[in-house]
């Protein structure tokens, strides 16, 4: 709501001072002849507005694009209307006489009026492209979320965390006179519910229309998790975390300098950030026109992810954590 009071205040503002020039200048013509009413003229504005609002957002469709140069019509034609007001008033003519010259007839009212009009209203077109930045809700493809299956070498961690998703076969009744049978039951749901940790932090990025890729990967270079939008491939880029990192630690290395903590790489037509969290990698492709909010967002996803490994794996990531249990128990 602050927001579009601003958005009216300014336009108010601008408002007035587009009128002084035409309203100074009247009734001088220079060179020009009073115009007609011409439906054709309209529909060449129509597209001139479009032509400049496209300009300058570069996004959407014609659903975004044919109501905000409608608006911005609209806008010219009640200037136009003001300004027939003033002449009224300040030259004692009739008021449809007045309101035609200052909408349609005036041409040098009318031309200044139109040269201003998409670049005032600009702030009003973009709330037309507010639905547009919302981002569309993605299938989920449980598959997709983890890696291929565990090999030798890898952590706990991502062993247990492929086996939530890549144990889909239904186990076997558990006997319940069997202890050990019913943890082998509640396992596939424990270690689910470990996945959603790293899930629920890309989903989190993924909210941001401008995100195509976010993936978290382990050491290895191994998704853990991953949200994509439109054929961004996360088994492609998500080795290339390590590769950034790789390459930047040699070259600070020459000059005696710590390893990066986070990365951000602007290409010509996409943003890429990268960032550790202990054997970690987290990297989110975007638009390369990004907002400062991406930033923000990737940073409480890595509290997400630190948060989560605290939580789920602070016995593994401690080895001496069972033997100061039993310690204290004694």
């Amino acid at each position: 709501m602050k927001k579009d009071g601003r958005i009216g205040q300014r336009l108010l503002l601008f408002s007035l001072a587009a009128l002084i020039p035409p309203m100074t200048a009247f009734p001088a013509q220079f060179g020009t002849q009073l115009a007609r009413f011409s439906a054709i003229g309209l529909l060449y504005e129509l597209v001139f507005y479009g032509i400049v609002v496209y300009a300058f957002q570069r996004r959407g469709g014609l659903l975004q694009l044919v109501p905000a140069a409608a608006a911005c019509l609209a806008y010219r034609l009640a200037l136009g209307l003001a300004l027939g007001l003033m002449m009224t008033i300040a030259y004692g003519l009739d008021f449809k006489i007045s309101a035609m010259m200052g909408a349609v007839s005036y041409l040098p009212g009318v031309l200044f009026l139109t040269a201003l009009t998409p670049f005032i209203m600009m702030p009003v077109a973009a709330l037309f492209y507010r639905n547009f930045d919302r981002p569309r809700p993605q299938p989920v493809k449980e598959p997709e979320v983890t890696a291929a299956a565990p090999k030798e070498g890898r952590t706990s961690i991502a062993i247990s965390l492929e086996r939530g998703v890549v144990d889909k076969k239904p186990a076997p009744r558990p006997i319940p006179e069997t202890p050990k049978t019913a943890a082998v039951e509640s396992a596939p749901s424990a270690a689910t519910s470990e996945v959603d940790g790293f899930e629920r932090a890309v989903r989190y990025l993924g909210e941001h229309g401008s995100v195509y890729m976010a993936a978290i990967v382990d050491h290895e270079g191994l998704t853990l998790a991953n949200f994509v939008r439109g054929e961004a491939n996360a088994e492609e880029w998500a080795p290339l975390a390590l590769l950034f990192f790789r390459q930047n630690e040699e070259v600070l290395g020459r000059g005696n300098l710590e390893s990066p903590e986070k990365l951000d790489l602007v290409l010509k037509e996409k943003r890429i950030k990268v960032a550790r969290e202990g054997n970690l990698s987290l990297m989110v492709v975007s638009e390369r026109h990004a907002d400062d909010v991406l930033g923000i967002r990737v940073n409480q996803a890595l509290e997400m992810v630190k948060k989560h490994m605290s939580e789920r794996y602070s016995h593994m990531l401690d080895p001496n954590a069972e033997r100061i249990h039993v310690s204290s128990t004694q």
